[in-house]
C-alpha cells in the first residue's frame, strides 16, 4: 500500500504514524478506539491498513452515517489501490450496490448493517466492523443505532471506532471493554494539526 501511494503520488497521511500499533491491535484479536483530528486519513486510510491482516475468506465492513460518505469513501480507497469500485473495495448503500465476491472491505450505511446483524449469516464472514464517526454514538437521534449494532455485533467480530472528535474517548472505550469483558480493548489518541485533503 505504502508502495502504491507513493507511485500516485499520494502523501501519507498522519494516521500512518499510528500505523504499527494499529496491526498490532487487529492481529491480537482487541477491539480498538481511534481518535485523530479531522484530515489525518481515518476513514480512507484505516480500512486500507488493515486488508494485510485479512484472514483469508474474511471482510471488513466500515460503517459511514450517510449514503454520500459511504460511496465517496469506498471509490477513493479503490482509487488509491488502482482499482474500479467493486472489485476488493465496495459498497452498500439504500439504493446502491457495487460488491463482488472478491471485496474485502465494503462501506455501508447503518440500515444495511442492522439488516446485516438480523441475519447472522450476513456477518458470519465480517472480521471486523469499523464505526466510522464513532461520536455518532452521542447523537439524540441515530446514538441509539449505533450503540445496537456494536451491543449485538458477533463476540468474536473486532469492533473499531474512529472519530475527530470524541470528548469522552476514555469512557466510551470503557463502555465497549464492558460489553465483551473477554476482549482487550485498546484506545490510541492522535495529537496532531489538521491536513486537509
Amino acid at each position: 500500500n505504502y508502495e502504491h501511494c507513493a507511485d500516485m503520488n499520494i502523501p501519507l497521511l498522519p494516521i500512518y504514524e499510528i500505523c504499527t500499533a494499529i496491526k498490532s491491535c487487529i492481529r491480537d484479536g482487541c477491539n480498538l478506539v481511534i481518535s485523530a483530528p479531522t484530515g489525518s486519513g481515518k476513514s480512507t486510510q484505516v480500512p486500507k491498513m488493515l486488508l494485510d491482516e485479512l484472514p483469508p475468506g474474511k471482510c471488513i465492513l466500515v460503517l459511514q452515517p450517510r449514503r454520500l460518505p459511504a460511496r465517496v469513501c469506498a471509490e477513493r480507497v479503490a482509487w488509491e489501490l488502482g482499482q474500479n469500485v467493486g472489485q476488493r473495495i465496495g459498497y452498500i448503500t439504500r439504493f446502491e450496490r457495487k460488491v463482488s465476491r472478491e471485496s474485502q472491505v465494503i462501506f455501508i450505511t447503518e440500515g444495511i448493517l442492522t439488516r446485516m446483524l438480523l441475519d447472522s449469516a450476513g456477518v458470519s464472514n465480517v472480521h471486523c466492523i469499523i464505526f466510522d464517526e464513532f461520536h455518532y454514538l452521542g447523537d439524540p437521534d441515530r446514538g441509539a443505532s449505533w450503540e445496537e449494532s456494536i451491543i449485538f455485533s458477533p463476540p468474536k467480530t473486532q469492533v473499531l471506532g474512529l472519530s475527530a472528535t470524541i470528548g469522552n474517548a476514555e469512557q466510551l472505550s470503557q463502555w465497549l471493554g464492558s460489553l465483551n469483558p473477554q476482549k482487550k480493548i485498546n484506545l490510541i489518541q492522535v495529537p496532531t494539526e489538521e491536513h486537509h485533503v
